[in-house]
């Protein structure tokens, strides 16, 4: 599902957009196009869903969303994690883990539900740090709300595989 909130909306918009989601049964996965990415408040966006994703409307953006399921993030992973021995995590806070002590979590798009999970787990969890694997735009975004996780950043575009095979 897919919403689009302008500079031009009124707060009484932004408001009907969060109740609309709230009463979402059908759809797990939200996509908000916005003007201005500094009046959304992450809290208000975060609603138990699997993604709610909020990305400033603009066509790099819309481009990059061919993409969304062309990133190779083993290739990343083991790039970036070359020492250790990441899998996928069975936790719903991150994506992949050592089972020790490792949590990592990537982003593509700045993903409310997500950054939701991470800040619950390192709430509960004080002694326990996340790592966060994305591009330097999303760093700066991401760092707002996660202030105390460590950062790897990656030139995402390196590991999107363009080629797609479509089979009848």
């Amino acid at each position: 599902m897919t919403y689009y909130i302008s500079k031009e909306h009124p707060h009484k918009y932004l408001t009907s957009v969060i109740y609309d989601i709230q009463k979402e049964k059908k759809y797990k996965n939200i996509i908000v196009f916005v003007d201005d990415i500094k009046r959304i408040n992450i809290n208000n966006f975060s609603f138990g869903l699997n993604h709610v994703l909020i990305l400033e409307d603009s066509i790099f953006n819309r481009e990059k969303l061919k993409y969304m399921n062309s990133i190779n993030w083993s290739e990343i992973l083991k790039d970036t994690y070359y020492h250790k021995n990441i899998s996928l995590s069975e936790y719903n806070f991150c994506d992949y883990t050592d089972h020790k002590n490792k949590y990592i979590s990537v982003f593509y798009y700045f993903d409310t539900e997500k950054i939701t999970r991470i800040k619950n787990f390192l709430r509960e969890n004080i002694n326990k740090s996340a790592d966060i694997v994305c591009s330097i735009e999303l760093k700066e975004l991401i760092k707002v709300e996660l202030p105390d996780a460590n950062y790897n950043i990656v030139n995402l575009k390196k590991y999107i595989n363009k080629e797609r095979n479509i089979y009848d």
